[in-house]
């Protein structure tokens, strides 16, 4: 267990809780639960199904990360690298190391000149980036008539670049 100072900041303290729960040592570990196995195996069900509809693309490098005796590996483009070294902390073993393309289908959108935006409601909703993400809540000032990269209700929005990096927030089910 980790043990924490009186004396911590609260951003020191904010850190140290988030570490603790990334690592599976915040709560007890139910062995009642689903694997996290079960679950990757709905995701790529789902990923395949995506593909077959041409709704995704295959990724061309795809990545399966398992464990072999005491030590992780990954097949990456037909060969087997042990990724021991990389691998920050042990899991829970219920749990599973994915890479994060794993899960996720990453979608860059794409910033337009002021004349292919409005604040008059015309259109749908324009994302711009940090300026558009405040507390986890989407502030929604633009609009446009042409989207090229839409995202839906249940989308997780992630800031990439410049000063907002690492500002998200979900698409709520309700947009308007």
């Amino acid at each position: 267990m980790t043990k924490i100072s009186t004396g911590m900041t609260a951003q020191r303290l904010k850190n140290s809780i988030l570490q603790m729960a990334v690592q599976g040592k915040l709560v007890a570990q139910d062995p009642n639960d689903e694997p996290a196995s079960v679950l990757l195996e709905r995701i790529k069900a789902e990923k395949e199904e995506l593909i077959k509809k041409g709704k995704a693309k295959r990724d061309k490098n795809e990545s399966v990360i398992f464990r072999r005796g005491n030590s992780y590996y990954e097949l990456r483009n037909g060969t087997e690298v042990c990724i021991d070294d990389e691998l920050p902390f042990d899991v829970p073993d219920s749990w599973e190391w994915v890479r994060l393309a794993t899960l996720i289908e990453l979608i860059s959108g794409q910033d337009f000149p002021p004349d292919k935006y409005n604040e008059k409601s015309n259109g749908i909703p324009y994302f711009t980036g940090a300026s558009n993400i405040e507390n986890g809540e989407l502030l929604i000032n633009r609009w446009t008539p042409m989207p090229r990269c839409i995202a839906h209700p249940k989308d997780i929005l992630i800031v990439c670049k410049g000063a907002g990096v690492g500002k998200m927030a979900i698409i709520p089910e309700n947009i308007d």
